[in-house]
């Protein structure tokens, strides 16, 4: 094999400053370098979208949710690998607040400003945005000081999210774990009918 050949393959198969190989979304996306090691900017092959700097996580959302010329087979694997760590970690967070239960508890507990496991913390971030979205509250809302204080005052070392957080990573994990659901719903039926009324266009 020549010298440019093997330069050629090392080009497709980059790795981080510290040898470890790219995740396998960037497959779909081309990318750039950045300033700092490691780092790239990101372009999909697929919509043309220009993302500054391509995190995996973010790239995985974008096949899985936003990108519409992006071919089915490639959505829904994106679609299942997100939903499958989502219950990943809720499991693991049944499992600890399991072993928590069956321990003598401490004195500590009843405090309450001890800090909220970081795990626990995700589930009421979540939980959140199914209560803004079902009762149409503003985004806005949850950075209102009264708000704030009202959540502070059920549990002050809690800290709720911020509101570009709320309407963006929380809110896009919670649309793909929907369209996941419609997705597996739709696959398993073996006839589908769709009904369209005419009533109303006569």
């Amino acid at each position: 094999m020549s010298t440019e050949s093997l330069l050629e393959d090392t080009d497709l198969q980059p790795k981080h400053a510290g040898g470890r190989p790219l995740n396998s979304v960037w497959e779909y996306f081309e990318r750039k370098p950045l300033p700092s090691a490691g780092h790239f900017s990101a372009k999909c092959k697929y919509c043309g979208i220009f993302l500054p700097r391509g995190r995996p996580h973010e790239l995985e959302v974008h096949l899985a949710k936003n990108c519409r010329p992006c071919p089915n087979e490639i959505q829904l694997k994106y679609l299942t690998m997100i939903c499958e760590n989502e219950d990943n970690g809720e499991e693991e967070l049944f499992k600890s607040n399991k072993r928590r239960k069956t321990n003598q508890t401490t004195l500590n507990s009843h405090w309450d400003n001890t800090e909220i496991p970081k795990s626990r913390k995700k589930l009421i971030d979540q939980t959140w945005v199914k209560a803004f979205i079902s009762c149409g509250i503003p985004f806005s809302a949850i950075e209102n000081p009264y708000f704030i204080d009202a959540i502070k005052s059920l549990r002050s070392s809690y800290n709720p999210p911020s509101r570009e957080k709320l309407s963006g990573k929380l809110l896009n994990r919670e649309v793909i774990k929907i369209n996941s659901k419609v997705t597996n719903i739709l696959k398993n039926e073996d006839n589908l009918t769709l009904g369209m009324n005419f009533k109303n266009q006569l």
